[in-house]
């Protein structure tokens, strides 16, 4: 992130959408290592994201 900001001149707000762009990308890789190697709990991962999204909902009506 300094060497855009410094070297490249980009302000934080594109520095910061270069980044998480960058992590999405190794993520998804990431993924398909573990769901090749049979290494994802499906179900645990759904109740979590349930979870988020229950809590999302929550502080959008609530703020």
């Amino acid at each position: 992130m300094s060497a855009l900001v410094l070297l490249e001149g980009y302000d934080l707000v594109k520095t910061n959408a270069v980044k998480v762009f960058l992590v999405l990308i190794y993520t998804l890789f990431a993924f398909v290592v573990f769901v090749v190697n049979d290494q994802v709990n499906y179900l645990a991962g759904f109740v979590l994201a349930l979870g988020v999204f229950q809590v999302d909902i929550w502080e959008v009506l609530f703020q």
